[in-house]
């Protein structure tokens, strides 16, 4: 069985280090699956080849080349022999899922990583909404991270019998493990009785740091 990842990027963010954790937990997995992003390689790309997955990257800028890269993935997909393939994101969603129907694969199931579209982002809106409508015929299934991220996208009219929750994972890591630089900073704050708050997320207004600090 050959398993088929594909991404809308590689460059680090939540969904592209999911994937990362994901296929570096399971050796198993490892050699059932390739990742394909649509846009570049990224640093994530490059910790997947350091695990041993095999990478390609499309290099997607714009419209054209996006009508390309759906008739050079299918024959990827096709080449490959893909029984399952996995999309990550709206525009991974979009594009996979249309590849893979071509394609013949018969298990597709899309990704979604956000409760709302993001912020100043009306491509991507554009790209949600044909997919809301796409949902009724290309995904098996289409797992959400979170509960609100389910009923957001059943409101803007995704099928609601495919969509189910499976939570993000977050790896606990031993007190070792976490020792650095950063030992005599916290000390220091908790000498003080101060309190130290984390956000697991990089700075982007769409992770809502707004909200945390509020």
């Amino acid at each position: 069985m050959k398993i088929v990842h594909i991404i809308t990027g590689l460059n680090v963010g939540g969904a592209e280090l999911s994937l990362y954790r994901l296929l570096k937990s399971s050796q198993i997995h490892r050699e059932k699956a390739i990742v394909v992003s649509l846009t570049n390689f990224g640093e994530v790309g490059k910790l997947l080849d350091s695990i041993g997955v095999k990478v390609y990257h499309l290099n997607i800028a714009g419209f054209f080349s996006a009508l390309y890269a759906i008739g050079k993935l299918t024959s990827l997909l096709r080449s490959k022999q893909a029984s399952v393939v996995q999309t990550w994101m709206y525009h991974a969603d979009l594009i996979g899922g249309l590849a893979a129907k071509m394609a013949g694969v018969k298990k597709v199931y899309w990704g979604i990583r956000c409760t709302d579209i993001p912020i100043g982002s009306p491509g991507t809106k554009l790209i949600m909404q044909v997919c809301a409508k796409l949902s009724y015929f290309i995904p098996t299934k289409i797992v959400c991270v979170a509960n609100s991220a389910k009923e957001s996208h059943i409101r803007n009219g995704y099928c609601a019998s495919k969509l189910v929750v499976i939570p993000n994972g977050v790896l606990v890591l031993d007190k070792a493990y976490l020792r650095g630089e950063s030992d005599d900073l916290k000390y220091n704050f908790r000498k003080n009785n101060r309190r130290i708050i984390g956000c697991v997320g990089r700075y982007n207004p769409d992770n809502g740091q707004d909200i945390l600090i509020e």
